[in-house]
């Protein structure tokens, strides 16, 4: 099932430049491949992208494959010209791999603090406690401290299985009958397509998005590809964009294609990895 919720997360993105990468790399693969460090660029003119953005778009990891550190940039004017800002994610875990500490800092003109958000969980009961700023990016902003049910924090994320046959299953998200995936599966019991139905909002208003992966697996049963489809039905089911995932035999990302019929526009982006030497 954690495999499966990993597949559906996926369905909800669709820019190419990811700015989070944990969304794309289960913390095994990482773990095993003993990568400490990724970064994704653009591979048609890397001089050119390194010099707009310097650090790229990067994540740092742990020994466990949790990701500890990630960067995204900020468009803004200066020198009347629009400049990307580097900003910087930290996240921190307990033993039991809750994210307990999640930081955000702008890195111009000096470092300053965007988001801060810490949690303690009730390891004996099913409390949260949680501090944070009550008004992100506000300077001088108060933080406010909660607490609530462990069960309010998981809601979002829990999603009941329902098996039609051998190669057929269906997930819906509880308390949600807007949301469901259709999940089938080849021969071998791999993950062959997903079919998501959501609800949407953009113009015209809120109307039903539907989202296709179809997976490519080699003869050892090593995912190589997955081709992520959007299609967004208002009153016809019409294609916005379609998303190509490439991997190496090691189950990490080489390279993404990503297409925008609106634009028919084809962008790339490449993957570069980090290893652990002890």
């Amino acid at each position: 099932m954690k495999h499966l919720f990993i597949l559906i997360l996926l369905l909800s993105f669709n820019t190419l430049f990811s700015q989070e990468h944990s969304y794309l790399f289960e913390k095994s693969v990482i773990k095993e491949n003993r990568v400490y460090k990724i970064v994704e660029y653009d591979p048609e003119d890397s001089v050119k992208f390194f010099e707009q953005y310097l650090n790229g778009y990067y994540s740092l990891y742990d020994t466990f494959g949790r990701m500890v550190e990630s960067n995204f940039y900020v468009p803004n004017y200066l020198d009347t010209a629009w400049i990307p800002f580097e900003t910087k994610n930290y996240f921190m875990y307990d033993s039991l791999d809750n994210k307990i500490g999640f930081i955000q800092m702008d890195q111009f003109p000096s470092p300053s603090f965007r988001k801060i958000e810490l949690k303690s969980y009730g390891y004996n009961s099913d409390s949260v406690k949680k501090v944070a700023l009550e008004s992100p990016w506000e300077t001088h902003s108060n933080f406010i401290f909660t607490e609530y049910s462990l069960n309010e924090e998981q809601k979002h994320m829990a999603t009941d299985t329902f098996k039609i046959n051998d190669y057929h299953k269906s997930v819906s998200y509880f308390n949600d009958s807007t949301r469901f995936a259709d999940i089938f599966y080849n021969q071998y019991g791999l993950i062959d397509s997903i079919i998501r139905h959501d609800i949407c909002i953009g113009a015209p208003g809120r109307h039903i998005c539907q989202t296709r992966i179809v997976n490519t697996y080699d003869s050892k049963g090593n995912l190589v590809k997955r081709v992520v489809q959007l299609y967004q039905l208002i009153r016809e089911k019409k294609l916005y964009s379609e998303i190509e995932y490439y991997y190496l035999q090691s189950g990490l990302l080489d390279y993404i294609t990503t297409y925008f019929t609106s634009t028919q526009e084809k962008q790339t982006s490449k993957f570069k990895y980090y290893y652990r030497t002890i």
